[in-house]
């Protein structure tokens, strides 16, 4: 019997002009307990089975009005498929990909990257995520 589950991150909020952002595919988004220099290495959560992830799904409060901002699905230190972009000055939306998925395999590494834009002629802004989502099936 197939087995499906959805990867579930929490909230948090990042601004303009930070280094690239990784979170793990389940639990909260928050990076404030992490030191300013964590990588993807810290955050990455090992699969304990393989399988796919698809649906990507990212609840938006509100980005930085001075650029998109990209979520990556991560395996490993390669950028995967999975991916959506999040248009500058978007407000309680939900941006979706339900056309890519990414196959992966127990031991792999995931993670989210969260890239940010530089700031632009306005001031630095700031980009909250409520949620990011996927589906997790074998």
């Amino acid at each position: 019997m197939a087995v499906t589950d959805y990867a579930v991150s929490g909230a948090d909020s990042w601004a303009d002009n930070s280094s690239d952002q990784f979170v793990g595919v389940q639990g909260w988004l928050n990076t404030s307990t992490l030191s300013a220099s964590a990588a993807r290495s810290d955050v990455a959560q090992k699969m304990s089975r393989g399988g796919t992830a698809s649906k990507l799904r990212v609840r938006v409060v509100s980005s930085s009005v001075n650029g998109s901002v990209t979520v990556t699905l991560m395996k490993g230190s390669t950028a995967t498929a999975l991916t959506v972009t999040i248009p500058a000055n978007t407000s309680s939306q939900i941006v979706e990909n339900s056309l890519s998925s990414v196959s992966f395999s127990a031991d792999d590494l995931l993670s989210w990257r969260i890239q940010l834009p530089n700031a632009g002629a306005s001031p630095p802004d700031t980009t909250f995520i409520q949620w990011i989502a996927c589906e997790i099936a074998e």
